[in-house]
């Protein structure tokens, strides 16, 4: 459990002394270098951790060992991550470099995201660490690919750039198939959500919904996906707590309330609210079943940039108290939220080992071979 405190205290502590104290472009960009490089390491050394880390190794290696591309294809992964791992396995069959590579990459497109669009890039880093974000790239490999290249899409979507947002979108769903959901909101974004009768049917849909979910997966969802079936009842994907989904949905109320006070001189905010809805909706409906955080999260995520409008929205130079009080407010949740978070262990990084134990419950590990794949 050390290990991710002083990973979010460090990176929090360096990032603050460079934005607030050092001032200068340059610092900023070795911040961000530091950052990556951080992350990947702790990314890169963390045998047998995580939920989904036995399966990410079998598949490495099915990979790897394939004798031609055909065969690389008939495996269930999606075309991009499949692809990448088979570049990779090109230079090594070391485990560790691969998780190296792999998440250097990952890490490496989130932080020039953060360096290119945040206002307050430490704030940004401290978000990714402390809304699970980072641990969720750890364990769900291919999602946290599509997530971090997803953010992109958004902006291009903001910016109303369709034919950067959909070729995005597309290599996103590459490496996780769910982020296609992110052309339901570009789709939404056309809606004037300024209209009374438009957020009120909004909110009459996400409550009805809420009530039926069950007969919505059951039937309409999950019915044509017999393979994910058996996750409705499965306890790992049962459903979060509302104390964990707490600081994702409170971030999103307050930037609805501080809305109209943050300034976005590249382009309008209100093509964000459809967006911002819809994470919040799927993450309330994902205390339910956890699976539907699955689609929440390349909403929710955006977060990490929500979190430093919402923070640079207090700043006025004649009173900068607004500021800090934001600042310190913003430290004393997120860390709260984070050590929630950790001490609940809900990917299973905490210790820094996996919880074999739980491997049971989750449908897709019942059968699952334990066998070194290089002894075959």
């Amino acid at each position: 459990m050390e290990i991710y405190i002083v990973n979010a205290v460090l990176l929090t502590l360096v990032g603050l002394a460079v934005e607030k104290f050092a001032q200068s472009k340059c610092l900023i960009k070795v911040y961000c270098i530091y950052c990556f490089i951080q992350l990947t390491m702790i990314a890169a050394f963390r045998l047998d951790l995580g939920i989904d880390y036995s399966q990410y190794y079998h598949a490495f290696y099915s990979i790897s060992k394939a004798p031609d591309w055909a065969s690389v294809f008939q495996l269930r992964y999606e075309a991009g991550y499949l692809i990448l791992n088979r570049l990779i396995s090109y230079f090594t069959n070391n485990i560790i470099i691969f998780m190296g590579i792999y998440h250097g990459i990952m890490y490496g497109l989130l932080m020039l995201y953060i360096y290119r669009y945040s206002e307050e890039k430490w704030l940004s880093v401290l978000a990714f660490i402390v809304l699970d974000y980072y641990a969720m790239s750890l364990c769900f490999m291919r999602q946290g690919m599509a997530v971090v290249i997803g953010l992109f899409a958004i902006e291009q979507m903001r910016q109303r750039k369709w034919y950067l947002a959909c070729p995005l979108v597309l290599l996103s769903s590459s490496f996780h198939a769910s982020a296609l959901i992110l052309l339901l909101y570009y789709a939404l974004s056309y809606v004037n959500w300024r209209k009374e009768g438009v957020r009120v049917a909004a909110i009459l849909i996400s409550l009805t919904v809420f009530v039926f979910l069950d007969g919505i997966l059951e039937n309409v969802l999950i019915g044509p996906f017999e393979r994910y079936r058996d996750y409705l009842d499965s306890s790992f994907m049962q459903g979060n707590t509302f104390v964990t989904v707490f600081y994702p949905v409170f971030c999103v109320i307050l930037f609805f309330i501080v809305q109209n006070r943050i300034e976005d001189k590249s382009h309008t905010l209100d093509n964000v609210v459809p967006m911002i809805f819809l994470g919040m909706v799927f993450t309330i409906l994902s205390t339910r079943h956890y699976i539907i955080e699955r689609v929440a999260l390349y909403m929710t995520v955006y977060n990490i940039r929500l979190i430093p409008m919402i923070v640079r929205s207090f700043y006025k130079k004649e009173q900068k108290w607004n500021y800090q009080l934001a600042t310190i407010c913003t430290l004393v949740i997120s860390m709260g939220a984070f050590v929630f978070g950790i001490t609940s262990d809900r990917y299973l990084i905490v210790p820094y080992k996996v919880a074999e134990e739980q491997l049971e419950h989750v449908p897709m590990f019942k059968f699952m071979d334990k066998a070194d794949p290089l002894d075959e």
